[in-house]
C-alpha cells in the first residue's frame, strides 16, 4: 500500500508501479479526467485504458453521480489526503457487481494540485462471505434460541462460551466457567474427566446426569459433540434435554410395580396370569403351599401340560374363554389332583386388557376352598364336633332367624376375630344385632340377595361389608341356606368368612388398572402435545433452510443446509403421523357424505410430489358413488395403504396399484393391491407395530401401517394382509357401519 504522504516519483518509477499492482489504481486531473488506468482496473470493470483515459470520470461512470462520491473526488482535488470509502462499487462489463474499498490522494507539484490518485482494493469476495456467513449465523442463532433445550459452547479447554436462554433459566450465566465448575463430587468430576479425554480425541458422549438447577435437582439427557477443523478440536457444543418428569414417572412407576408385586407375592390366594394361549406368564410363591414345585417351573406352560386331568382342564379351559368371550369377570369351582389328594379351588378369573381395549390376559384368583367342604360335611355329620372345627375357621359359623335383624341363634368365636364383639353381645340382639355391623351401604341389599336366592333353592352366596367394635370396614363372603326347624319355624345357618385381604387386592388391581389408563392418556396427550408444539420450532427451521437455501451459491455451505432441510422435513412428517394417531385415539365418529372418486383422486393427486409415482399405472374400480363415513379415519387407511404400496414398488417392473371399494352387509370392503416387492413371512406379523420398518427402503416414520391398524380398529373393524416375495400384497379391509341403520346409507338407491 503506498503510504499516506504526497506523491512526487519520477515517471519511470510511477508506472512500474501501476502497472505491476495488484490493487486497481486510477488518476484524474483537476478537470476530473483519467489520466491513469491500470490493467488491474481493465481485468475488473472490463474497460480498457483507451477506453477511458481523457474521458471525464462521471461519462465512465455515470452511477457514480453520488453525492458522497462526488464529494471525495473534490475533496482530494482541494488537498484533503488520504480520503477512505468503503463498499462501493463498480459495475464490469461482464455485468457483475464488484464491490471496493477506496483511498484517495491529492497529486501535488510542490503546493499546486494537479489532480488526484484514486487506489482500489476488491472486497467483492470478502463482502459475499461475510453476508453469507452473517445468514449463516442468524439461522444457528434462532434455531439456538427458539428450541426448548438446553443449548452451550465450550472451547478446547472446557470453558463455556455461549449458552442459549433456555441454559441460562436453567444454570445461570456460566460464560468464563469451566464445565467441571457445575458440581465438585468426585462422581462427577470423575465422569467429566473421561467424558472430556473422549470429545479431546473427536469422539461424541452422551449420558444422563442429575443436576441442582435453580436449587431443584433435575435429570438431563446430554449430547455432546466435538467441533473439529482439520483434525483438530476447536471446540465443544453440548445439548441438554430435561427428562425430570420422565424420571420422576418412572420412579412412580417402579414403586408402584413394587408395591403390587409385594401385594401379589404375599397374597394367601394363588394368583396367576395366563395369555391367550393358557400359558402361565406369572404365578405367586403361594402356589408352593400346594405345590412341591417351585414357582418358576410352571412359567410358559399351561396346565394341562402340567398335569392337570384332562376332564379338569377341558372345564377350566371352558371357563377361561367364557370369560375372554363376555371380557367380565367370572367365578366358578374346581377340583385339583395333587399329591395330597383332591383339592378344592374357588377360582375367580379377571379378564385384564391392552391399551387398545383387547383382552391380552386373564388374572386367576384362586383360593383353597378344601378345609371349608370339611367344614360343611362335619357341620352335617356331628354336630358336638362343632365348636373344635369352628375355632379354625377365619372367619364364623352361624345360625340365626331369618328376619329383618338376623337375630342370632349361634354363632361361633371366631366372630370376636372377625367383628371385635363376643358372642353374647350378639345372640339374641342383647347389645346389638347382626344387622347393625352390615354396612348402612349394603343392608338393603344383602337382604334382598339373600331372600331371592332361598324363594330359588334355599341356598344363598353374598358378599358384603361389616363395620367392626373398632370402626374397621371388612369385607366378608357370607354362604348358608335356608333350614326348617321341625315345621314351625325355619332358619338361616352358614359361615361367614373374613375376605378383606382379597378384595383389597382386587381393589389394587383396578387401580393400578385405573392410573395405567390414566398414564396412558396422559402420555397420549403429551405426544399430541410435544408433536403440535414442535411442528412451530420445525416449521421455522425448514423456513430458515429454504431461506439459507436460496441466498447461499457455495457449494459446501449448501450441502449442508439442504441436509438440514431434509432431515427437518421427515422429523415434520413424523410429527404429523403422531398427531394424525393422536386424533384417531380420541376422535368421535361422525359420518358425512363421501363421494368415493373424488377421495380415491384427491388421495393420489396428494401423493403424487413422491418421486416415481408419474410412472405407476393405478386401476380403480369403486362400485358406489357414494356413502356416509367418518372422512378422517377413511383417509387416514386409504392414505397409508396407497402410499405404503408407492413405497414398496420394484424398480425396473411397470409398477401397480389397484384400489377397489365394495358394500358388503353392514359395511364397506376394501382392497389396496399392488405387484410391489412384498412382505416377507417373517415379519408379517410386526408390520403393524409402532414406528416397526422392516425393510432397508423404508425411508418413513414406520407409523404408517400402525395408524391404519389404529383407524381400522377405532371402528371395529378386520384387516387381512395377504403377501408373496416380488409380487406383491394385498391389503383387505372391512369397516362396519359405525351408526345404527347406516347400512342403509352405505349404498343409498
Amino acid at each position: 500500500m503506498i503510504e499516506e504522504k504526497n506523491l512526487n516519483l519520477n515517471q519511470e518509477m510511477f508506472q512500474i508501479l501501476i502497472k505491476s499492482s495488484s490493487e486497481g489504481i486510477l488518476a484524474f486531473d483537476t478537470g476530473l479526467k483519467f489520466t491513469v488506468w491500470n490493467k488491474t482496473l481493465e481485468q475488473k470493470t472490463g474497460k480498457k485504458a483507451e477506453e477511458c483515459i481523457g474521458k471525464f470520470i462521471f461519462d465512465v461512470f455515470p452511477h457514480l453521480f453520488q453525492e458522497e462520491t462526488r464529494t471525495k473526488f473534490f475533496d482530494t482535488l482541494k488537498g484533503k489526503s488520504p480520503i477512505s470509502q468503503n463498499s462501493i462499487f463498480i459495475p464490469s462489463d461482464t455485468g457483475q457487481k464488484i464491490f471496493f474499498d477506496a483511498k484517495y490522494f491529492p497529486i501535488k507539484n510542490g503546493e499546486e494540485i494537479e489532480g488526484g490518485l484514486v487506489i482500489i482494493n476488491d472486497i467483492t469476495e470478502s463482502n459475499s462471505v461475510k453476508k453469507h456467513l452473517d445468514l449463516l449465523e442468524q439461522t444457528i442463532k434462532t434455531t439456538f434460541e427458539s428450541t426448548p433445550y438446553d443449548y452451550w459452547l465450550l472451547d478446547a479447554e472446557g470453558k463455556f462460551l455461549l449458552q442459549n436462554n433456555h441454559s441460562i433459566q436453567n444454570f445461570g450465566d456460566l460464560k468464563g466457567k469451566n464445565f467441571r465448575d457445575l458440581d465438585d463430587s468426585q462422581e462427577f468430576l470423575a465422569k467429566w474427566k473421561t467424558d472430556f479425554e473422549k470429545l479431546r480425541k473427536g469422539e461424541t458422549v452422551t449420558r444422563e446426569q442429575n443436576y441442582f438447577a435453580n436449587q431443584d435437582e433435575k435429570h438431563f439427557y446430554s449430547i455432546i459433540t466435538p467441533v473439529k477443523q482439520h483434525q483438530e478440536v476447536m471446540a465443544i457444543v453440548g445439548l441438554s434435554i430435561d427428562i425430570t418428569e420422565r424420571i420422576k414417572n418412572e420412579n412412580i412407576k417402579l414403586r408402584n410395580e413394587l408395591e403390587l408385586k409385594t401385594l401379589l407375592e404375599n397374597s394367601p390366594d394363588i394368583i396367576v396370569r395366563i395369555d391367550l394361549d393358557l400359558k402361565i406368564t406369572f404365578i405367586n410363591r403361594t402356589v408352593g403351599k400346594i405345590s412341591s414345585t417351585p414357582p418358576s417351573s410352571f412359567i410358559g406352560k399351561t396346565y394341562k401340560e402340567l398335569g392337570m386331568d384332562p376332564k379338569e382342564y377341558e372345564t377350566f379351559e371352558k371357563q377361561v374363554r367364557i370369560a375372554i368371550k363376555e371380557r367380565t369377570p367370572l367365578e366358578f369351582e374346581n377340583d385339583y389332583k395333587s399329591h395330597q389328594g383332591i383339592i378344592s379351588f374357588s377360582i375367580r378369573l379377571i379378564p385384564e386388557f391392552s391399551s387398545t381395549g383387547e383382552v391380552c390376559s386373564v388374572l386367576m384368583i384362586s383360593r383353597e376352598t378344601t378345609g371349608l367342604e370339611k367344614v360343611r360335611n362335619q357341620l352335617l355329620e356331628n354336630q358336638n364336633r362343632l365348636s373344635s372345627i369352628m375355632s379354625n375357621i377365619p372367619g364364623a359359623v352361624f345360625k340365626c332367624k331369618n328376619d329383618p335383624h338376623w337375630t342370632m341363634e349361634f354363632i361361633s368365636e371366631g366372630v370376636k376375630q372377625l367383628t371385635g364383639y363376643d358372642v353374647r353381645d350378639l345372640i339374641n340382639n342383647e347389645v346389638l344385632s347382626f344387622q347393625k355391623l352390615i354396612h348402612p351401604a349394603d343392608r338393603a341389599r344383602v337382604w334382598d340377595e339373600v331372600q331371592t336366592a332361598i324363594d330359588n333353592d334355599g341356598n344363598y352366596l353374598v358378599e358384603y361389608r361389616i363395620i367392626t367394635k373398632e370402626g374397621k370396614i371388612k369385607w366378608v363372603w357370607e354362604q348358608g341356606r335356608l333350614v326348617n326347624n321341625g315345621g314351625f319355624s325355619s332358619s338361616l345357618e352358614g359361615v361367614i368368612i373374613d375376605i378383606t385381604e382379597r378384595k383389597d387386592f382386587e381393589e389394587a388391581l383396578k387401580k393400578s388398572e385405573s392410573e395405567l389408563k390414566k398414564t396412558n392418556a396422559e402420555l397420549e396427550a403429551y405426544i399430541y402435545k410435544a408433536s403440535h408444539d414442535l411442528r412451530g420450532p420445525l416449521a421455522s427451521i425448514i423456513g430458515l433452510a429454504m431461506v439459507a437455501e436460496m441466498e447461499i451459491s457455495d457449494a459446501h455451505p449448501l450441502q449442508y443446509i439442504k441436509l438440514i432441510k431434509d432431515r427437518t422435513e421427515r422429523l415434520n412428517d413424523t410429527l404429523t403421523n403422531l398427531l394424525d394417531l393422536a386424533k384417531i385415539k380420541q376422535k368421535v365418529l361422525e359420518p358425512e357424505r363421501i363421494i368415493a372418486e373424488e377421495l380415491v383422486n384427491e388421495i393420489i393427486d396428494n401423493l403424487k410430489s413422491k418421486v416415481g409415482i408419474s410412472n405407476i399405472e393405478f386401476h380403480i374400480n369403486l362400485l358406489f358413488k357414494e356413502f356416509y363415513y367418518d372422512p378422517f379415519i377413511l383417509t387416514s387407511i386409504l392414505h397409508n395403504l396407497i402410499e405404503n404400496s408407492i413405497d414398496f414398488k420394484r424398480s425396473g417392473d411397470s409398477p401397480q396399484i389397484s384400489i377397489s371399494m365394495s358394500n358388503e352387509a353392514d359395511g364397506i370392503r376394501i382392497n389396496i393391491e399392488d405387484n410391489g416387492i412384498g412382505i416377507p413371512e417373517d415379519i408379517m406379523e410386526k408390520i403393524f407395530y409402532m414406528f416397526y420398518r422392516g425393510h432397508d427402503k423404508s425411508t418413513g416414520s414406520g407409523l404408517g401401517l400402525y395408524i391404519v391398524k389404529s383407524s381400522v380398529d377405532k371402528v371395529g373393524g378386520i384387516i387381512d394382509v395377504k403377501s408373496e416375495l416380488n409380487k406383491g400384497s394385498k391389503f383387505s379391509i372391512f369397516l362396519p357401519c359405525i351408526e345404527s341403520g347406516q347400512s342403509e346409507t352405505i349404498n343409498p338407491e
